[in-house]
């Protein structure tokens, strides 16, 4: 027979605890007694159930963060998106380095990447890739063009022909109107070749030496429509071209040097060793060689036309202004029919006895009521205003109209003849008008 169990032990403890008054418990008693017990028990299991349930969820929480520690140091697989977008990646990367390659080697060039410092530890296949290559093998530096181009004018009209023939020169195409549609020939490019560059539409002048004209040239002698009017003319265009190989087209707006002879002021008239000397039998011999222009082609606008291009009249500040008639003065006037006198000051005497110098010196250019003359007046800088009047009324004995000295920009006229040029801020040079009161 098994003995009593701990839970009846402890009843029969407490009933023996009681009060002598009581010496054998009454079934009553015995049975709140071990009820009160019960609950006693109760409440210390829901607690370790409790305890238990949170230790439960503090190492589910554990293992997650082991878990997450774990595949943090272990390399994961990609997963099937990553992978997919990778491979497409890759294809796209493979196509572009074909076509990068196939266009190399349009050129004869081969693309082998560039030097690193691992290729200079001995690397097998930097060893391998040099044995192969060789002294063929293409380097961006060593890409760069070490001379100019050389023009084949001869190939260039023939390809030209050739391309003109692709975009259909002879074929006519429909051109929208207002009213419908029309047939019409496309409008060629005009293109005149010089010796040293050539003229597209309407200029300006592009010399063989610079990259796009080069870059452009290029193009036509490999047979190719030009890249640069490929945006313009998508679907191609005849060019029009004008073969003027044995002349030498001579670019005045870079023309900077003195056109004719240098001569020193003062003493010998020998040539100065600061300007050439275009006079020279030299210069005449290098012209005679080869033909040069510097018209554009198609000549220059006749003025009727220019003028017709011209607003009749402009409205200004409330006065109406013939623009035509005042430009078409000036055009009629001809070139060079101006006067220009050096007025004798004391200023230019002390020059060329060689007791001044130029610092202190302003150089004053005077234009007359109608422009046809222009005096050159050297003075000091404290040269008053009077001082320059005086010196213009002694050449200008015959004309006795009464004039006033004025700056075109800014618009002023200078009336205080005591007023010094530095004062008037008209050193080191300056343009005066005169104007009739």
């Amino acid at each position: 027979m098994a003995g009593p169990s701990a839970l009846e032990r402890e009843i029969r403890r407490s009933l023996v605890d009681t009060p002598s008054h009581t010496t054998t418990p009454s079934d009553g008693e015995f049975i709140a007694s071990m009820a009160r017990r019960l609950a006693q028990l109760e409440q210390q299991l829901l607690a370790r159930c409790k305890e238990i349930v949170e230790k439960d969820e503090k190492i589910k929480v554990l293992e997650e963060r082991v878990a997450v520690l774990e595949a943090s140091r272990r390399p994961s697989p990609p997963s099937s998106r990553q992978a997919r977008e990778l491979e497409e990646k890759c294809l796209v990367l493979q196509k572009r380095q074909q076509e990068m390659e196939r266009f190399l080697a349009d050129y004869g060039m081969i693309w082998v990447g560039e030097e690193s410092d691992d290729e200079d530890d001995g690397d097998e296949d930097g060893a391998y890739q040099g044995e192969v290559f060789g002294s063929a093998m293409w380097r961006p530096a060593a890409s760069v063009c070490q001379s100019a181009l050389t023009i084949d004018f001869n190939k260039i009209v023939k390809h030209i022909e050739e391309l003109n023939a692709l975009a259909g020169e002879d074929e006519a195409r429909i051109s929208h109107t207002v009213n419908g549609a029309r047939l019409k020939f496309p409008d060629p490019v005009p293109l005149v070749l010089y010796q040293n560059g050539f003229i597209m539409f309407s200029g300006p002048f592009r010399p063989y030496r610079d990259s796009l004209s080069e870059r452009f040239m290029q193009d036509i002698m490999d047979g190719y429509f030009p890249s640069e009017l490929q945006d313009r003319y998508p679907d191609g265009v005849p060019i029009s071209v004008t073969d003027k190989r044995e002349v030498v087209f001579r670019d005045r707006r870079h023309e900077t040097g003195f056109p004719g002879s240098g001569r020193v002021l003062g003493g010998e008239p020998r040539p100065s060793h600061l300007v050439d000397d275009c006079t020279s039998s030299s210069c005449e011999e290098r012209g005679s060689k080869q033909e040069e222009t510097s018209e554009p082609p198609g000549g220059t606008v006749p003025v009727d036309r220019f003028l017709n291009r011209l607003p009749k009249s402009v409205v200004r500040n409330g006065k109406v202004i013939d623009i035509r008639s005042e430009i078409a003065q000036q055009l009629q006037r001809r070139p060079g029919s101006g006067v220009v006198t050096v007025l004798d000051t004391p200023a230019i005497q002390a020059i060329r006895e060689g007791h001044a110098s130029d610092k202190d010196l302003t150089t004053l250019r005077v234009k007359s009521e109608a422009g046809d003359q222009t005096y050159i007046v050297k003075l000091k800088f404290c040269d008053t205003i009077g001082d320059l009047r005086r010196y213009i009324d002694s050449h200008r004995s015959g004309n006795t109209q009464r004039y006033c000295i004025r700056t075109a920009f800014p618009n002023k006229v200078y009336e205080d003849e005591t007023a010094t040029l530095e004062q008037c801020g008209l050193t080191p040079n300056a343009t005066l008008h005169l104007s009739q009161l």
